[in-house]
């Protein structure tokens, strides 16, 4: 993350992360007094009111690396989608005790503030530079897609900046043909640097066929690491024989094997226009492509463009209905992420106890 993306971050928090603790501010004051006091105050009103305002965050101006800011100011559980589970079962539990939910509630909102706080001291901070207005800031009203070249996608030479530029020609000439649009709409807008992120504005239809391509393979690839933890909790209870071992691995193979398919034929059912049999070879290049990206470490994301305005339009004279449906993709292709990210640090915990294990063997 660089210094203008850090500091877009401390704005976003400063106007949102502060709407969200003014409403947790109102539901703990409620929650206290209930637990406290014989006469109770209605809790529905407060409640709904900061669910609500949770649910309509817009995550969807982060970046990935803007996003997990928020988990490492441990908040990301209080906010978005994941903040309204947390309030919900919170206060509608079975089992409500309005002390025991107004502390949680309280906990919540005091992580919320304290987040705030110190990410605008480091707002104040850069703002009072005076050189903050020449740092170059990638700033663009339409759907930005950043790609992130790393691990063994990562680019340290020419070579591989020629073979990573040639394969995302043809990811995006792919996705363009399908949508009947040139692929030189899609415009390079920015580089920063750290792993290389790419940053590419395009337009909505290219963007959303992305979207949806970066979804289904980030869904194929958590099948893989389902499968991979029922063997694992099937090996750590000794309940895995060779021939169940056999048929979990038959199974990853086939979903390997038939990934691409699937994922083509899953997009399919959600374009809006038949393919016909260029574009259909086209969308099947593309994908394979994007997952040989994906499968060497390569990240794709999606930033919307900013607030809503006026007439029903978003920044950019997008279409806001076309916009919140592109915001609905992109936050099932994140929530498909988080999980896959849960897999995959189970799977690492797994594998140090198995390592751990062998190790007191041998001693």
């Amino acid at each position: 993350m660089n210094v203008s993306e850090l500091l877009r971050f401390t704005r976003w928090m400063a106007e949102h992360g502060e709407t969200a603790k003014q409403k947790y501010d109102a539901l703990t004051g409620v929650l206290s007094h209930n637990a406290s006091q014989p006469q109770k105050q209605p809790v529905l009103e407060p409640l709904d009111d900061l669910l609500a305002t949770l649910i309509s965050l817009p995550l969807q101006q982060l970046t990935l690396e803007q996003a997990d800011m928020l988990e490492h100011l441990g908040v990301d559980g209080f906010v978005g989608r994941k903040g309204y589970n947390f309030v919900e079962q919170t206060v509608r539990a079975g089992d409500y005790d309005p002390a025991t939910a107004a502390s949680q509630i309280r906990e919540a909102r005091n992580a919320i503030e304290q987040s705030v706080s110190n990410m605008r001291i480091i707002q104040d901070a850069l703002e009072n530079l005076n050189f903050i207005d020449e740092i170059d800031a990638i700033d663009t009203k339409e759907i930005t897609l950043r790609l992130q070249f790393k691990d063994e996608a990562s680019i340290s030479n020419v070579v591989q900046l020629k073979d990573w530029s040639n394969e995302w020609h043809e990811i995006i000439r792919g996705v363009a043909l399908c949508v009947d649009q040139a692929p030189e709409q899609a415009r390079v807008v920015g580089a920063t640097n750290g792993s290389l992120i790419l940053v590419l504005s395009g337009t909505l239809a290219v963007v959303t066929l992305m979207a949806l391509i970066a979804k289904h393979v980030s869904g194929i690839i958590k099948e893989g690491f389902v499968i991979a933890e029922a063997a694992e909790d099937l090996k750590q209870k000794k309940l895995l024989t060779k021939t169940i071992e056999q048929e979990f691995q038959k199974r990853r193979e086939e979903i390997e094997r038939d990934g691409v398919q699937k994922i083509v034929d899953a997009i399919r059912k959600e374009l809006p226009v038949d393919l016909d049999g260029e574009k259909d070879t086209a969308l099947r290049r593309s994908v394979e492509k994007y997952l040989r990206f994906n499968k060497r470490g390569g990240e794709l994301d999606f930033v919307s463009p900013p607030e809503e305005v006026e007439d029903g339009e978003e920044a950019g004279g997008m279409d806001a209905d076309e916009i919140t449906a592109f915001r609905k993709i992109v936050e099932e292709l994140r929530t498909t992420r988080a999980e896959l990210k849960m897999l995959t640090h189970a799977a690492d915990k797994g594998a140090e106890a198995d390592e751990a294990v062998e190790g007191d063997d041998k001693v």
